[in-house]
């Protein structure tokens, strides 16, 4: 049996060679769909490249990091389109009590109500991503467990 290991985070540096421009996006711990964005650019004809910078330990440390070569100007403008987060609708069987709840809004969380489990729960928004719950703050979103009406306020650990 493999152990699944959590992976640091880091952030990625996407470079623009044609115009000598770099940005800096994260932290983060998958960069698979900004690679296939990058490597959809190099098809189309773009000199666009990217590398993770796992030294730095905010964005502004990795953007001077980057600048003391000297070639390249940090943009804060997107050099590649943001992909699209494919997560958007919880597929799949769920329970009786969740059946009828909007699957753009779903996430699991630790009900802390009368269920003091793990339960389905229905988020205020629809579901911002993974990275979007790391960052917020306590009351940022809230999460009512489909079961009991219990309403979360903070994002800690919340997941699809």
């Amino acid at each position: 049996m493999s152990k699944m290991r959590n992976k640091a985070p880091f952030y990625l540096i996407i470079i623009d060679d044609d115009n000598n421009v770099f940005n800096v996006l994260g932290p983060m711990t998958k960069d698979h769909e900004w690679n296939k964005k990058v490597v959809e650019q190099q098809q189309a004809g773009r000199n666009v490249r990217c590398f993770s910078d796992s030294k730095s330990d905010s964005i502004e440390s990795s953007i001077r990091r980057f600048s003391n070569e000297g070639k390249y100007k940090y943009s804060a403008a997107l050099i590649v389109n943001k992909p699209e987060e494919n997560i958007s609708i919880v597929i799949g069987t769920l329970p009786i009590y969740a059946r009828n709840a909007n699957r753009r809004r779903i996430v699991k969380i630790l009900c802390r109500g009368r269920c003091n489990m793990e339960r389905f729960a229905e988020m205020d928004v629809d579901f911002p991503g993974e990275d979007a719950l790391k960052r917020s703050q306590v009351g940022d979103f809230s999460a009512k467990c489909l079961k009991c009406g219990y309403v979360a306020i903070d994002p800690y650990n919340w997941y699809r």
